[in-house]
């Protein structure tokens, strides 16, 4: 397959991953407003955030099978109306059980939106595209990260955080659609025998070298973007709303960058031995450095900490074509959701973690700032001992480049 139907193919998933990437970034935007609205403190909304990721997680063995069974885009436009659906019931809630059930059935619709993606990549498109086509996706992410900041916000004052929930829910709507009509049927392959299951996955050293930094890294990345960023531009760095969406948009076009960046050079890393792996090192060194200046709070009002965050941090959606290439094609629906099981358990038990160690230490007389900062850095804290962690594993393992 060649030509219109590849780039038809590229552009439906890609709007798929939009809307998932939407539904995950606005968090940030909205909290202060869930906040007032309901009287939710940090644990409430690090909890309730934390559905999503729950639903994510439970989902993700599931989805795996699914599409090396079914294909991608069936199963990705089934899950997206599960998604269209919460959306509704949390554009309507006035309760926080509302709100969480909405937001569980959101995380359930999209928990499939990349990961679809990523096997659609693998049936249609040849391996040595992989890196560059995930970094192409990835940028697409970047692009609803920048959606979702300062073009939201204004939307919140046209028509409030409901009204932006419908918009996302007529989106997908427009995206179930386009993946049961413009997406042509895959005949799936039968996995061999010799090719195992999540159990040989999760053994293999190749996952175990990743599993901490899927956890604490991906996962604190995930947490930090779908939630915590904005209460900390607000409560730690002092901005005003509109302040924290500038920051927020300034963040999404460093991951765009990010990503662009693997997307024109992904192909080239293969020319160089152990070049995407080094590139994956390297990047999340830097994106944990530069969260260390966010923890710091030395620039409060400058966006070029979270730029430089934003920017080196993308380099960990490498882990997908690295492992992808470690397994059989037909159990790739398997790898890729593996590793998200690990992500979203990382980004369900990080997010809510945050909240409940801000909360006690607000409740115990410490200042909001500084409670923020002592839980951020006890993340940042795991997510260099994850990288040390993979850097020896991989050493001794050989794990793929």
């Amino acid at each position: 397959m060649a030509g219109a139907p590849m780039v038809r193919i590229f552009a439906v998933f890609g709007l798929g991953y939009f809307l998932s990437y939407s539904f995950r970034s606005i968090g940030p935007l909205i909290a202060p407003d869930l906040a007032s609205e309901l009287d939710l403190n940090a644990r409430e909304l690090g909890l309730l955030a934390s559905v999503y990721f729950l639903a994510f997680f439970a989902a993700q063995p599931g989805i795996g099978i699914a599409m090396d069974r079914f294909g991608p885009a069936r199963v990705n436009a089934a899950l997206i109306a599960v998604a269209a659906v919460g959306a509704a019931i949390f554009a309507t809630a006035h309760s926080l059980t509302g709100l969480a059930i909405g937001r569980g059935l959101i995380g359930l619709g999209i928990a499939g939106a990349l990961v679809t993606a990523f096997k659609a990549t693998v049936i249609w498109y040849p391996p040595r595209y992989r890196e560059a086509l995930a970094g192409a996706l990835m940028a697409i992410g970047g692009l609803a990260s920048m959606a979702t900041a300062t073009p939201a916000e204004w939307l919140m004052r046209a028509v409030g955080w409901r009204g932006v929930f419908w918009t996302l829910d007529a989106l997908a709507v427009i995206v179930c659609a386009l993946l049961m009509l413009a997406v042509p049927r895959h005949q799936a392959e039968a996995a061999p025998a010799s090719a195992g299951g999540f159990g040989t996955i999760f053994r293999s050293r190749i996952f175990l070298s990743y599993l901490p930094t899927a956890f604490f890294g991906s996962g604190g990345f995930s947490a930090i973007q779908s939630l915590w960023a904005g209460p900390w531009l607000v409560e730690v760095a002092g901005l005003t709303r509109a302040a924290t969406a500038q920051v927020l948009l300034v963040y999404g076009f460093s991951l765009f960058v990010g990503y662009l960046l693997i997307a024109l050079f992904g192909a080239r890393m293969q020319a160089i031995p152990r070049g995407p792996q080094r590139w994956y090192i390297a990047s999340l060194a830097l994106a944990y450095a530069a969260l260390g200046l966010i923890v710091s709070n030395a620039l409060p009002n400058s966006p070029w900490p979270w730029f430089a965050y934003g920017v080196t941090l993308g380099a960990g959606m490498l882990a997908y074509p690295l492992m992808t290439r470690a397994f059989p094609t037909a159990i790739a629906g398997r790898v890729v959701t593996a590793y998200n099981t690990v992500m979203f358990a990382g980004g369900f038990v990080i997010q809510a973690g945050l909240g409940i160690i801000i909360q006690h230490l607000v409740d115990g007389g410490t200042a909001r700032p500084v409670a923020y900062q002592v839980a951020f850095g006890i993340l940042l804290a795991a997510q260099v001992a994850s990288l040390i962690w993979f850097v020896l594993v991989s050493r001794q393992g050989r794990a793929p480049a």
